[in-house]
């Protein structure tokens, strides 16, 4: 990507982070975001779709280290290995709190949806691997799971991180040890 491509994407990301401080998701035009990025409209156009494909290539920016927790998950992995996926999981959410925190807040976007959908994927092919599921099973423990990551996910966020980056890989890492063993 190029650094004029980069320039304008950053500069939509930021009108978005700045009208979700003013207003909900659904009450956001793709008009206001092109005056507020100070871009044509057109512009807004060649790299989004609409607001709800900027959403999710955003969204999956911000949680580029959860999708990847997912990915590189591997239960036969040591606790330390797993802390580790944790803890970077943690950080970059930790470093990107405030925008990430905006997105979760407001229920007009589709946060948690794009977020479910993205972890049940990658889990889901987690979980064919280690055992044999009847499909039933395999729903039922890939919703059990991805519940359990979003739902600690948003406690941690919406409660404005009441533990650490440490002290929530640690209780993660524990969850996630109890629940496979």
């Amino acid at each position: 990507m190029d650094r004029r491509t980069k320039k304008t994407i950053k500069s939509i990301d930021n009108a978005f982070i700045q009208l979700l401080k003013k207003k909900s998701f659904d009450k956001i035009t793709i008009n206001e975001v092109s005056k507020t990025a100070d871009i044509n409209r057109v512009t807004f156009y060649n790299y989004f779709i609409d607001k709800y494909d900027w959403f999710q290539k955003y969204l999956y920016k911000q949680l580029e280290a959860f999708i990847l927790l997912e990915k590189k998950l591997d239960f036969n992995s040591s606790d330390e290995e797993i802390y580790r996926l944790f803890y970077n999981d943690y950080a970059q959410l930790d470093e990107h709190f405030d925008n990430i925190y905006l997105l979760l807040i407001d229920r007009t976007t589709p946060f948690h949806q794009d977020l479910e959908t993205i972890s049940k994927q990658s889990f889901q092919e987690k979980l064919k691997s280690i055992n044999n599921f009847s499909n039933i099973e395999l729903s039922f423990e890939t919703h059990y799971y991805v519940s359990i990551s979003i739902g600690l996910l948003e406690w941690w966020i919406k409660e404005n991180r009441p533990w650490s980056v440490e002290q929530i890989a640690k209780k993660s890492t524990d969850c996630l040890r109890n629940w496979i063993i």
